[in-house]
């Protein structure tokens, strides 16, 4: 894990990551076997829960574990306020981080 305080760099790069890598491979590779807590705290009730069971069936289930990565972003932590916005235009299908996508 990254080291940093709130609204650092560190721990917005650890965040950007538990969140594209995270909630897949954190239910199978981490040893809680669930979502990031980051994420659980940001999404709330909307990122689902995994049975007993369904966490049985998943723990040890992997053999191999390869990642094509040909992307970077420059991130940056935002406001509370700023974070809520970017979420209703990316609800709404549009990307905030991407230029190319018309925000009008």
């Amino acid at each position: 894990a990254l080291e940093g305080t709130a609204g650092s760099p560190n721990s917005t790069t650890e965040r950007y990551m538990e969140f594209q890598l995270g909630w897949f491979a954190d239910v199978i590779f981490a040893e809680h076997n669930d979502y990031p807590a980051s994420m659980r705290t940001r999404l709330g009730s909307r990122l689902p829960t995994f049975s007993d069971s369904e966490l049985a069936s998943l723990k040890g289930s992997f053999d191999f574990f390869g990642m094509n990565f040909y992307t970077s972003y420059f991130i940056k932590d935002l406001a509370p306020d700023t974070e809520a916005a970017a979420l209703a235009v990316a609800q709404a299908g549009a990307n905030p981080n991407m230029p190319f996508w018309s925000l009008d």
